[in-house]
């Protein structure tokens, strides 16, 4: 009976270590992207948007479906002046996030539009960005830009 307890003991270890290891395998994948996105973050932070840009694609070559590096991509690009980059960066975002919903990167376009000149298609992604974030959820920046927009569009 010992002898029966052991091997069972022993089946069940073997079983749980297989399965921490596969485990750990699946983390390290999960980690090293998400390592690459908060090094990102720290340079974006620090206004070394090259150096972000490198972090946010390294991200995205590991993980191709991570919203917020795609988000954080499209920022490092707009504040480098190269909005024609940040604009596909925002748009994946977008794509990469449950049901599209994602006003932030929705803001970013529209800030891509103001700075192209297009300040209808940038009143339009303001009150796009206004509706996904919803009635309970203030977002200034959006209406400042909606109201520049308009301004604008009316000069």
């Amino acid at each position: 009976m010992k002898n029966r307890w052991q091997l069972s003991v022993g089946v069940l270890l073997l079983v749980a270590i297989g399965l921490l290891g596969s485990q750990k395998a699946l983390t390290q994948d999960i980690s090293e992207a998400e390592k690459s996105f908060q090094q990102g973050r720290i340079q974006f932070a620090r206004r070394n948007y090259d150096a972000a840009i490198d972090a946010f694609k390294k991200t995205l070559a590991e993980n191709s479906k991570h919203a917020e590096a795609y988000y954080y991509l499209g920022l490092a690009y707009t504040r480098k002046g190269r909005w024609s980059q940040a604009v596909p960066a925002f748009r994946q975002a977008i794509e990469s996030r449950d049901k599209g919903v994602y006003p932030e990167a929705e803001l970013g376009l529209a800030g891509c539009a103001y700075f192209a000149r297009d300040f209808a298609t940038a009143a339009t992604q303001c009150q796009k960005a206004i509706e996904q974030r919803g009635q309970n959820a203030p977002f200034p920046s959006a209406y400042n830009l909606l109201g520049l927009s308009h301004y604008q569009v009316a000069e």
